[in-house]
């Protein structure tokens, strides 16, 4: 049966991964599998058995023109994925998605512990704090973000066409569904924290000080940017799996692209000069704007791979 298995592999290799294929492929693995075990049934050892079989069903030109698939049309037909492939995809994303929000958390943590250190601290004791309690965190995070990215390597296919079963593709319609109030939800309260964080800043520091108000601020920012990055990540996600605006996928995909190319050196960069002048200047509770320069480098980026 193996050997069946393996022959049937290497026949369908090139062929598009399109749900006619797929169900062809079990259906003439179930016809091979029963001339088989008849061969058997009929006296033949497990080798000719299986001679016999491959000359009766080898033939794959034969078998496309016997099932009236054009063979040149299907390579235009969307990919087709298993529920098994799609369930994987969903399991791998959110866990990238929990990956990426936690990540950030920890930069901003960074960055809250190296101001804190900083304004804490005197002498040279104050530099190596503040240097390691900013660098530790962004360590774990730049971990996290290069696993978060490697956890979804082998799904690229996944933006272009593909299709699933009618099952499959009912469940995922109605989580959608269910979601979106969740997004919404999602965005809203990240946007109210943003706020929250610029106009709490001033009245915080003045019934309390400086370093309690600036350490408020960035809870808050956090808080937003984890709650808008999962809602927007999930969204992504069900878009993706539904083909949902399919040009407007491929322009992600070469968002995506893009970002992996300048994205590294950007953030690397933006580190040092935050790191820099925070260390040469004490602006660690206001250096951390380089961010937002590093962020819309990377958007204007996409924008213009786009």
């Amino acid at each position: 049966m193996e050997t069946i298995r393996a022959y049937l592999e290497q026949m369908f290799k090139d062929l598009p991964k399109t749900k006619e294929v797929a169900e062809m492929k079990m259906n003439l693995q179930d016809h091979m599998e029963d001339a088989f075990q008849a061969h058997r049934e009929a006296g033949m050892s497990e080798t000719e058995a299986i001679k016999e079989v491959l000359q009766q069903f080898g033939d794959m030109d034969e078998l496309l023109k016997e099932l009236n698939i054009d063979k040149e049309h299907m390579q235009q037909d969307a990919r087709y994925v298993s529920k098994d492939v799609v369930t994987s995809y969903m399991y791998k994303f959110k866990r990238r998605t929990f990956l990426i929000c936690l990540g950030l958390t920890f930069i901003v943590i960074g960055i809250m512990l190296g101001y804190a250190t900083s304004e804490l601290t005197v002498g040279m004791s104050s530099d190596v704090l503040s240097g390691v309690g900013f660098f530790l965190p962004v360590a774990i995070a730049v971990g996290l973000f290069i696993y978060a990215g490697m956890s979804m390597d082998g799904y690229a296919y996944m933006k272009d066409r593909i299709e699933m079963d009618t099952q499959s593709k009912s469940e995922i319609i109605q989580a959608y569904s269910k979601s979106k109030k969740m997004f919404m939800i999602e965005i809203i309260v990240g946007v109210s924290f943003f706020l929250l964080a610029v106009a709490g800043q001033p009245l915080i520091e003045y019934f309390s000080n400086e370093l309690i108000a600036n350490l408020c601020f960035f809870v808050c920012i956090i808080v937003g940017v984890v709650l808008c990055t999962h809602a927007g990540q999930t969204r992504s996600m069900y878009r993706t799996l539904l083909n949902e605006n399919y040009e407007e996928l491929q322009k992600e995909k070469r968002k995506e692209e893009a970002t992996d190319k300048i994205a590294p050196v950007v953030w690397i960069l933006a580190t040092a000069i935050y790191v820099s002048l925070g260390m040469i200047f004490g602006l660690w509770s206001t250096a951390w704007v380089v961010y937002l320069f590093a962020w819309s480098i990377i958007a204007i980026a996409n924008v213009i791979k786009s």
